[in-house]
């Protein structure tokens, strides 16, 4: 379990985040919503052990996050941030396998590429193995670097539970490729239980997806709960200063579906 306490963040005179406290188990979608420059990127770093300026309590596994040794860490914890720039003429295959790099202590060549060719699957990215990765397009770049974050946690370590954040995953990608996306992860909550943490800007894409939603605004948690209860036009309106229908979404029973105004 991911166990947070009291979590706050000051970067220079500015409060980031404030006392905020949650916690996700194994098998669990949370997404975390809210307007720009409410925080959530920070609470992720802070989460995933990136940032290590923050004060409160953390703990992965009953295990208190500063405890955690870096290499320990890779082995259970992906990060697949919202950009990752690379410079190099590496093939897909090239760059999937580096997330095979936290398991070299006891490196299986066999086991490696029978993972990465899971991930490649998975992403529906095999044909594009060979390609060089600075030759892709923004999304197929963006699918490439989720694989590579796939097989760095696709095997539990020890029986250890993993932990997947995803920083705007959807962002970079078209409408089939970011359901495409965010269904993957979902699978992996629910068969490999994988816990899932990702930022998304799509109440919609959220609300179908997560199990739960924590609603930011201004560094503090304003909601945190599953969808159905989250999602109302209230609550939105006050944390996005925006105006929004919620209905019912016509597929899926209990699924609320968050409609724009057109004033």
């Amino acid at each position: 379990m991911l166990q947070a306490n009291n979590i706050s963040v000051t970067l220079g005179r500015a409060s980031i985040i404030k006392n905020i406290s949650l916690m996700v188990s194994p098998g669990k979608f949370l997404a975390i919503a809210g307007p720009n420059g409410a925080g959530k990127s920070t609470l992720m770093k802070a989460l995933s052990g990136d940032l290590s300026a923050y004060q409160g309590h953390i703990s992965i596994n009953s295990r208190a996050l500063p405890d955690w040794r870096r290499g320990e860490l890779a082995k259970i914890r992906g990060i697949l941030p919202q950009s990752a720039s690379l410079a190099f003429p590496l093939t897909v295959h090239e760059v999937v396998m580096m997330g095979r790099s936290p398991h070299s202590d006891k490196r299986d060549l066999c086991r490696d590429e029978w993972v990465v060719s899971e991930a490649l699957l998975a992403c529906d990215i095999e044909g594009l193995r060979n390609r060089k990765y600075t030759q892709l397009s923004g999304g197929e770049k963006q699918r490439v670097q989720f694989a590579r974050v796939l097989a760095q946690i696709w095997e539990s370590d020890r029986d250890q539970a993993r932990y997947l954040f995803l920083d705007e995953p959807t962002s970079a990608l078209d409408l089939a490729h970011q359901h495409s996306i965010l269904r993957i992860a979902l699978q992996l909550a629910k068969t490999k239980g994988i816990a899932v943490i990702a930022i998304l800007h799509d109440l919609n894409l959220a609300a179908m997806y997560a199990d739960q939603i924590a609603m930011l605004k201004d560094g503090n948690i304003v909601d945190l709960d599953i969808p159905d209860k989250i999602l109302r036009p209230s609550l939105i309106e006050y944390t996005f200063g925006f105006k929004v229908l919620v209905t019912r979404h016509p597929q899926m029973n209990g699924c609320p579906m968050v409609i724009a105004t057109l004033h």
